[in-house]
């Protein structure tokens, strides 16, 4: 039987690791699945800023994780991006020791992860083809680019409208 104890154990189709890290965000110790989280050896984390590997929240993140009470923790979902490898999508929970000096992260990523992390990726490239629609119209740029565009933005919505059954179909 498992020890319950143990952060990285399998639960429910989710893999869960912690971190640990200095307020700052440079790494001290790390749980055992964090390496194939970050796709990174262990000695290859440690001493790395751990904010790199967050995606777009990094900033808030970091605020929010510096500005967390003794006792207290945050959870967030936040974008993961691995050294060489697709972004996933975490729930994190940060918590500040009772020492003050550090940070323990505590990252779960379900196995769908993946799934959500490219309908993500599949959300905002389709918002800024629509964007880039919007200036070729404006523009009135010629037909032949105007329909090269069109035809990228309609491949990309129906890509968007699959990964949304196939997300809803997981869930």
């Amino acid at each position: 039987m498992p020890d319950p104890t143990d952060l990285s154990a399998a639960v429910d189709g989710q893999e869960t690791c912690w971190v640990l890290s200095t307020v700052n965000g440079l790494i001290l110790d790390i749980g055992s699945g964090i390496p194939s989280l970050f796709n990174l050896s262990a000695r290859g984390l440690l001493g790395r800023d751990i904010y790199l590997f967050i995606g777009a929240d990094r900033d808030a993140m970091r605020h929010a994780a510096q500005v967390v009470a003794s006792n207290v923790s945050i959870e967030r979902s936040i974008l993961l991006r691995p050294r060489d490898r697709r972004p996933l999508i975490v729930q994190a929970r940060v918590s500040r020791t009772t020492t003050d000096a550090t940070l323990t992260w505590t990252l779960t990523a379900s196995r769908s992860a993946e799934t959500r992390a490219a309908h993500y990726e599949l959300q905002r490239r389709t918002a800024e083809l629509s964007a880039e629609h919007a200036s070729l119209t404006a523009k009135r740029t010629g037909k032949v680019e105007r329909h090269r565009h069109n035809a990228r933005l309609r491949q990309h919505k129906s890509e968007l409208a699959a990964h949304s059954k196939r997300l809803k179909s997981e869930n």
